[in-house]
């Protein structure tokens, strides 16, 4: 019982060790937002495009004789590449979008 009341009393010392702290934001617009959100999927689809491609070759060169493997590798390319594509031309619409608000 006595415990308790120590606890409390030692508690209030604990609260002086606190501290504000404050975090700057890189963000000071939505618009700046939006653009750090973009270039980072953008760097997430290049890597996953280099991934798919490096996964479709491994998969092609180890079909040895299987044909459905090695179409399985020639189909994971070509989808790669379109939507590499794909990607690259909303890029290029953002960029478009933006340098014409911008003016």
């Amino acid at each position: 019982m006595k415990k308790l009341p120590i606890l409390i009393f030692l508690s209030l010392f604990l609260i002086n060790f606190v501290e504000a702290i404050t975090f700057t934001s890189p963000v000071q617009s939505l618009y700046r937002l939006v653009l750090i959100v973009l270039n980072y999927l953008f760097t997430v689809s290049f890597w996953i495009v280099i991934i798919v491609l490096v996964w479709a070759g491994i998969l092609m060169i180890t079909a040895s004789g299987n044909e459905e493997q090695f179409q399985q590798g020639k189909r994971l390319i070509i989808y790669a590449i379109i939507g590499f594509a794909v990607v690259i031309m909303g890029k290029g619409i953002v960029d478009l979008i933006r340098n014409y608000l911008v003016r």
